[in-house]
């Protein structure tokens, strides 16, 4: 049997070694990943810690980290689910903070609020962050459908009334919110689909939403439109109905009410 040259026994040796010492190597510092400015570091019960800022104290509970927007040259936005307070029976809803804990503002939670008794949802919403419409960067929009009882000529119905919410960091430092009204679910849609897109295009982002019913009845803070005047208009000429005198009554001469026995505010006269 022939022995192997000294040639390929070093050989051997060499490429041994090779594999040993890369087994036990160790990653050096270097290597390991480093957050960026801006990155979230850990919540700390109603402490949130973001990587090149202070510490950002709240009284906030459940807090669930989101996302954030990045303003070009600003500093960023940080959005977290959170209640307002411990132990507090009032829902989660989104919390918007400036990483230097400057600014701070609070939307609804999307998804469908319901009636506590009936259990009919009276408002319906979703909401994303990022670059979520054509020609804007760095948003926070939401689709709204409210759905409200409404009264004419004496007959009810349920209307709905959609609408979209922008908000938007400027490079001043402040915060540009705007309400759309829309005049119909077609103008609504057609503007959800935009965002959509972008959504699938990984460019903007889905707020996580609960549908969930509501403890007491909601504020409409829309303004009055015509409609809300013919209510108005109908149970005035009930009541002056309701308080006209009989014909032949002695009272008849002086029964006209009086504005404020309508119930209709009055403004004082100028003194």
């Amino acid at each position: 049997m022939r022995s192997k040259s000294p040639v390929l026994l070093c050989l051997l040796g060499l490429t041994s070694s090779l594999l040993a010492s890369s087994a036990s190597a160790e990653p050096t510092p270097s290597s390991a990943p480093q957050l960026g400015k801006g990155s979230l570091v850990k919540i700390d019960k109603g402490t949130l810690h973001f990587q090149g800022y202070e510490p950002i104290q709240t009284s906030w509970a459940e807090i669930e980290y989101i996302g954030q927007l990045s303003p070009a040259g600003h500093t960023p936005y940080a959005m977290v689910l959170a209640k307002p307070c411990q132990n507090c029976i009032e829902e989660r809803s989104v919390q918007m903070l400036r990483l230097d804990g400057d600014k701070r503002l609070r939307f609804m939670l999307p998804g469908k609020v319901r009636e506590p008794k009936t259990g009919s949802v009276i408002v319906e919403s979703r909401s994303f962050y990022g670059e979520c419409l054509p020609g804007m960067k760095d948003i926070v929009v939401s689709y709204q459908k409210d759905i409200v009882d409404k009264r004419r000529y004496k007959r009810r119905y349920r209307s709905t009334e959609p609408s979209y919410l922008v908000v938007e960091p400027q490079a001043d430092g402040t915060i540009r919110e705007k309400l759309n009204e829309l005049r119909s679910l077609g103008q609504l849609a057609a503007k959800e689909r935009q965002t959509l897109v972008a959504v699938k295009q990984k460019r903007c982002f889905e707020i996580p939403g609960k549908d969930r019913r509501i403890t007491a009845k909601m504020m409409n803070l829309r303004p009055s439109n015509d409609e809300d005047d013919v209510e108005d208009e109908d149970a005035a000429e009930e009541k002056l109905q309701a308080k006209a005198p009989l014909p032949g009554s002695p009272d008849t001469q002086s029964a006209e009410p009086t504005v404020q026995e309508l119930g209709v505010p009055t403004l004082s006269a100028p003194r």
